[in-house]
């Protein structure tokens, strides 16, 4: 918090969704389905909560060597016919964003906290590119305008009879607020947006220092078509998901995805570099 004014602006938002029943309902459905989700994953998966000693110890150790890494990282990314760039600042970021990316382009987004912390979004819309979030709780958010509120499940404060309200307008038709009806919708208005994107913007969970592999874990698919799909694809990432070696990120890409209650993701993206052919 910067200032006194901006503290009780934010304590006054908290009594307001507190008082809100709609937010209320969807946290209190959110939060029933997560701990059952959850206490079956650990107990089929029991092996997890040992890994996940392990993991804490690797990126421990990553922290205290993260200058090599990023060099190695960097050397990696190169060899397999990519481009690194380490931005120091977030002003370094905007000025990347602009040479990279430029104006005037139709960019799909997946999920990335990183770009959340810095506002990613709107700093390219307003270099004038049309940005579009790919992932379901943040397409919500966008036609929203509000920001996330939970970093698994960004829009976890938002109820279903309110999605179909949104997408209703958005896209046009009704939409019944029935999540199969919701998630189809979405599927079908992203998929020309996919066919239009010239830049796919992603995060990425995990970097192998080693190999410049970027793991990317993700249950509706969407990542994949925004790293795969359009002709450029650009990564943001921060230097706390570097690893020494590939065998390390499976490691965190597992504890990852298994404290998200998930026993196995729907897919798990490994990206090192453009298309390669065996010759």
């Amino acid at each position: 918090m910067n200032s006194k004014q901006e503290f009780i602006e934010y304590y006054n938002g908290l009594e307001a969704a507190l008082d809100n029943e709609s937010i209320r309902t969807a946290i209190g459905r959110s939060i029933k389905a997560f701990r059952g989700n959850f206490g079956k994953t650990m107990a089929k998966y029991p092996h997890t909560t040992k890994m996940a000693e392990e993991v804490r110890a690797i990126k421990e150790q990553s922290f205290t060597q993260w200058n090599g890494l990023l060099k190695t990282a960097m050397e990696s990314i190169t060899e397999n016919h990519g481009t690194p760039y380490f931005a120091q600042t977030e002003e370094d970021l905007s000025k990347l964003l602009k040479n990279i990316v430029g104006t005037k382009q139709v960019i799909v987004k997946a999920k990335s906290l990183l770009g959340e912390e810095v506002d990613v979004r709107k700093k390219l819309e307003a270099m004038g590119n049309t940005v579009w979030e790919t992932d379901l709780g943040e397409l919500i958010l966008q036609l929203l305008d509000e920001p996330p509120m939970h970093i698994l499940s960004p829009a976890i404060h938002i109820t279903r009879e309110k999605v179909a309200e949104v997408f209703s307008k958005a896209m046009g038709n009704k939409i019944n607020p029935v999540i199969e009806e919701e998630v189809e919708a979405a599927r079908q208005f992203l998929r020309q947006k996919f066919m239009d994107a010239d830049v796919g913007l992603s995060s990425a969970n995990v970097v192998a220092a080693d190999t410049g592999a970027l793991l990317i874990i993700e249950n509706e698919g969407n990542a994949r078509l925004t790293t795969g799909f359009p002709r450029k694809h650009v990564v943001i990432v921060g230097i706390e998901k570097l690893v020494p070696i590939l065998s390390d990120a499976f490691k965190v890409a597992e504890v990852t995805w298994r404290y998200a209650q998930y026993g196995v993701p729907a897919y798990v993206n490994m990206i090192t570099g453009p298309s390669k052919t065996g010759d």
